[in-house]
């Protein structure tokens, strides 16, 4: 269970703070080289608009990683989510390490609903660096 507070500033109107409370339900498993997680969680806000509305919220994910090495693999996942309306996409994706402190991901991410997809990436380095790196 997840419980906290969280500060919302929309445009053109004063900030206000949302309480929520999230529980989630989880599995993963790692066979050679391939890995499965899959996450539930059901949750509800506060305060989810500024004037004191409640609302409910569910959703998660199943991903499956394909290990090409140990430091490089590619990976298929299906999102959903519903705060209140539904909302299901699917991404893949690939992420290697470019050098021993820095990973780069490669996405393309599909709503399933129709329109045009989108593609991403992102570079992660990490510091500080291990001593024997």
């Amino acid at each position: 269970m997840l419980n906290g507070q969280r500060r919302i500033s929309p445009a053109g109107r004063p900030s206000f703070t949302d309480t929520y409370q999230r529980y989630n339900l989880g599995a993963h498993a790692r066979i050679k080289r391939f890995d499965l997680q899959a996450e539930q969680w059901w949750g509800s806000d506060g305060n989810s608009d500024g004037f004191g509305t409640p609302l409910g919220s569910s959703g998660g994910y199943l991903r499956l990683k394909y290990y090409t090495t140990e430091h490089l693999y590619f990976a298929a996942r299906y999102d959903a989510g519903a705060a209140p309306y539904a909302i299901r996409s699917v991404v893949f994706y690939a992420a290697g390490h470019v050098t021993p402190h820095a990973r780069l991901l490669i996405e393309r991410r599909q709503a399933l609903s129709g329109g045009g997809g989108s593609f991403g990436a992102a570079l992660t380095v990490g510091f500080p660096w291990p001593s024997k790196l």
